[in-house]
Parts: C-alpha cells; structure tokens; sequence
C-alpha cells in the first residue's frame, strides 16, 4: 500500500535539512554534532521528524585514535491511536558507537561497534484497536580498512 500505484507515478520522499558543527579544542581532539530535520510527507503518512548526533575523536597517538557517539533515531511515524486500526508502529531509537582506529602512512584499520534501543507502542494484530508496547533492540560490530597512495 505504501509503495507505487503505477508507473508514472514517483515514490514520495521527505525532505532532509542537515546543519552539522565540528570544534577542535586541542590537536588531539574533534567535538561534533548535526542535526537533521525531514519533512512531513503526507502521502505516506510520515511525520516531520528531527534527529541529533553527538560524537569525539581522540588522537593519544599519531597511530591510534578512538570515537565514540550518541544518536537518535526517532519514529516518522504518527504516534499510534487508540482509536485506530491497522496502524504502524511508533518507536523512537536512541544509539552509541564506539571505535578504535590504527593507522600508518598508507593505511588504516578501525574496529568497532554500536548499539541502538528504543520502546514505544504497535499494533501487531490486524483490524483491532488493541495496542502494545514494543521494543526494539540492535547492535553491530564492523571492521574496516583504508588504504592511500
């Protein structure tokens, strides 16, 4: 239901706005954030949302550094009705990262990880107006490498 009709007709995508800021208060060390504001698409029945990040960079050698972040990922969703059927559900994520990054002349290795949790409320069984609560639950771990010339 929520995806193309027909042919001619293009998929409906908000509109995204970011603003981000970065400090360095020593040589060792970067202090970052953005804000990022998505329309309303009404079409979809997609709130307008606006979600931050926070994170640092530390440099305590020339070859290591570490990072570290919070975020959010709130719900474009409209909060969830009790009156209402068949509606999505509405959970608002809130994240942090951490990594650690090695690095020579040429190249760079980082590993890491992040974790995300959130609750609200669904609808899990169809043409009902019963709501229940929900939770969402998420981690990754990832290892990547870089290599100039």
């Amino acid at each position: 239901p929520d995806g193309q009709s027909s042919f001619g007709e293009k998929r409906k995508y908000p509109t995204q706005v970011s603003l981000g800021v970065a400090y360095f208060p020593s040589q060792s060390l970067v202090i970052s954030s953005d804000l990022n504001y998505y329309t309303k698409v009404g079409q979809v029945n997609a709130d307008a949302v606006l979600n931050l990040a926070v994170g640092a960079e530390y440099y305590f050698s020339k070859f290591w550094a570490v990072r570290g972040g919070f975020f959010t990922d709130y719900a474009n969703t409209p909060k969830i009705s009790s009156t209402e059927m068949n509606q999505n559900e509405h959970i608002d994520l809130y994240g942090t990262t951490l990594s650690v990054s090695h690095f020579t002349r040429n190249t760079s290795v980082t590993f890491g990880g992040g974790y995300n949790y959130g609750s609200g409320t669904a609808q899990i069984i169809g043409n009902s107006t019963r709501t229940q609560d929900a939770e969402s639950l998420g981690w990754m771990l990832f290892l990547s490498s870089a290599f100039s010339y």
